[in-house]
């Protein structure tokens, strides 16, 4: 059995949406209103190409059209709409927000058309819900806080990096941030460094509570077969790829001699199959367009690697290019070691 196979590659960027905020200049509310609604530069309903393989160009200018007339209902200035990206401010506060449309994206093409409205407002609606007098009170009170405490993992590149660096994280899954949040209210809040000093608790113990409490979500497991190999789906609407970082507690049969093969393409999905011999390449090989169609279909998508989980720890399956400049994965050097002595 080869310890190697042939994959394809897809980098496609992903617009998340982005807590930064920049000043911007009052200006009459009437006039700057008309002029968003009426003067829309031709380029801001072109679909951006990250966007192609999923929605249609007439069907993006509806996404489009519904959002202007939720900001206009709202009272937000529209700055620019580019790269699959929304920047509006309230006219009060003159703060520039950024709307990344990759999940929202993804939410309405599984949907009928004439459902589009209500879900392109509810989710606009509630990445805009203010919870700021509760939150005061949780990042006092870490007894109570740490009911809601989880965590997400997300793609390293999801946010620039020096507001990455403000913000509660770690790594587990290489190239991929496990991010501390909040959730609350069907609101998840990323936790900032200097937010959660006045707990006093280590930050080796949050992460311990909030995978706690990862545990405690109803993750659908659906266990299946490739080629007479198990493979294990890890289903849930935003906490897979959370769940399986701890498989030694929350799904231990999956846990084989040599440790699991594991993938987590989006956050709503992971797979895992437990490695007792050469057949993990096998397994790797059979489900590798899988794990493309839910990183290229699904909202929330996290990464396309393989990953060998063994004692508690995440290493890549390493990526090699052939003499053709293919890209080949091959098992992780300690494992085709391990492997190797057990025979």
């Amino acid at each position: 059995m080869p310890n190697y196979f042939l994959v394809n590659n897809h980098n496609v960027s992903q617009n998340q949406y982005i807590a930064r905020t920049t000043k911007k200049p009052a200006t009459n509310l009437l006039c700057r209103m008309n002029f968003i609604q009426n003067k829309l530069s031709a380029s801001s309903y072109l679909v951006p190409e990250v966007f192609t393989h999923l929605i249609s160009q007439q069907d993006y200018e509806q996404l489009i059209n519904i959002s202007v007339q939720y900001f206009n209902g709202k009272h937000m200035l529209i700055h620019a709409i580019e790269n699959g990206i929304i920047k509006a401010s309230l006219e009060k506060k003159g703060e520039e927000v950024q709307f990344g449309l990759d999940n929202l994206v993804r939410k309405v093409i599984r949907a009928e058309k004439e459902q589009w409205a209500t879900i392109i407002n509810d989710h606009y609606s509630k990445l805009q819900q203010d919870h700021k007098s509760a939150y005061t009170y949780l990042l006092k009170d870490i007894e109570y806080a740490s009911r809601f405490l989880k965590v997400l993992v997300k793609d390293r590149n999801f946010i620039r990096a020096d507001f990455m660096d403000k913000l509660v994280h770690r790594i587990d899954f290489p190239e991929t941030c496990t991010m501390l949040i909040l959730d609350f209210e069907e609101q998840f809040r990323f936790l900032m460094w200097d937010e959660i000093q006045e707990w006093e608790t280590p930050v080796k113990e949050l992460f311990t509570i909030a995978l706690q409490n990862i545990a405690r979500e109803k993750v659908s497991v659906v266990n299946g077969h490739f080629n007479e190999h198990p493979v294990f789906l890890f289903l849930d609407a935003n906490f897979a790829a959370c769940f399986v970082l701890d498989l030694e507690t929350n799904a231990p049969n999956v846990v084989g001699n040599f440790g699991a093969l594991v993938t987590i393409p989006t956050k709503g999905a992971a797979m895992a199959h437990p490695i007792n011999n050469y057949g993990v390449m096998a397994v790797a090989a059979a489900i590798a367009p899988m794990v493309m169609h839910y990183y290229h279909e699904n909202e929330g998508n996290i990464t396309t690697n393989f990953y060998w989980y063994y004692q508690n720890r995440f290493e890549m399956f390493p990526l090699h290019s052939d003499e053709d400049g293919q890209a080949m994965l091959r098992m992780p050097e300690k494992l085709e070691k391990m492997m190797g002595n057990y025979r």
